[in-house]
């Protein structure tokens, strides 16, 4: 059997496929593909858009993207072609690190751990998530696994998706469900629908005090909108426009205010659950299965 040759982002991921029918290559992606044979080419994390165009070099059969992101997304060359996301890689941890900043602005921990900078011991009362009304937009993967965070946590929820289903409220709804949310989890792809969904008018329907996460993408909100509700509103902000933000800018200073700077989904379980998938995907195209994720065709 002719093996399936793969090709990965670093020399460290060459032993993700030992005992299987594959020889493994090392590609960043800078410059021509090593050997035109490549039938699955591994992308390098955070890649640039211009680099994916060198992979047309050659014609995988697929190609794995290390973002479960459609932004970005360029279409291959060829119509024989597939394209998977990380979808099962990075669900959890970035709900994790979702409700980690959510518990920190409801628990006050900012205040608590300047306090202890200081070296002055305050009591004082916070509003807590337990019996919070949490409208969570964005039912995939993510939001799905942040929604079970909360509800675990005594967090009463109210999902919302692209339309309206079962249990699920449709995006068309959000005027009437802003004013009744304590906190606005926004984990939703970065579409041309989505793009500065986040806006001042959004924003305004929130009430005094309340919380809005955006776990998605930088533009998805609007920055402007956002500086404007300094101090009325509080925000956890894991991504931002621009990305990453200059030194100095304005929403680092801004009150109430968690920035975790795009680290969502980068832990130590990250490199296992992504090698794990790159593996299922190797195994796949061996036994001529369709591989997990496939975001083209669609």
């Amino acid at each position: 059997m002719t093996p399936l040759v793969v090709s990965v982002p670093e020399s460290r991921d060459l032993d993700v496929f030992d005992g299987l029918e594959v020889e493994a290559v090392v590609w960043n992606l800078e410059g021509e593909a090593p050997r035109e044979d490549i039938g699955m080419v591994v992308l390098p994390r955070r890649v640039a858009a211009s680099a994916v165009a060198n992979v047309r070099g050659c014609v995988p059969r697929l190609i794995q993207h290390t973002s479960i992101g459609y932004d970005g997304f360029v279409p291959p060359a060829s119509d024989t072609t597939m394209v998977a996301n990380s979808a099962s890689v990075y669900e959890e941890t970035t709900a994790e690190n979702a409700l980690a900043s959510i518990l920190a602005a409801q628990r006050g921990i900012p205040r608590v751990l300047e306090n202890q900078r200081r070296a002055t011991w305050e009591s004082f009362c916070t509003p807590g998530l337990l019996d919070r009304t949490v409208l969570a937009i964005g039912v995939g993967g993510v939001g799905m696994a942040l929604v079970k965070r909360l509800e675990a946590c005594g967090a009463k929820v109210t999902k919302v998706g692209t339309h309206r289903r079962d249990d699920v409220h449709g995006i068309d709804e959000l005027e009437t469900l802003l004013p009744q949310a304590d906190i606005v989890t926004v984990v939703v792809p970065l579409t041309e629908a989505t793009e500065g969904l986040i806006d001042a008018r959004f924003l305004a329907l929130m009430n005094d005090g309340a919380l809005l996460v955006n776990f998605a993408r930088g533009k998805v909100a609007a920055t402007d909108a956002i500086l404007a509700e300094a101090g009325r509103l509080r925000f956890c902000l894991d991504v931002t426009d621009p990305e990453p933000l200059p030194d100095g800018h304005p929403l680092f200073s801004m009150p109430d205010t968690i920035i975790t700077a795009h680290n969502s989904g980068w832990t130590e379980a990250e490199a296992p659950r992504e090698r794990a998938l790159w593996r299922r995907q190797a195994v796949h195209l061996l036994a001529g299965e369709e591989p997990e994720n496939l975001i083209w065709p669609r």
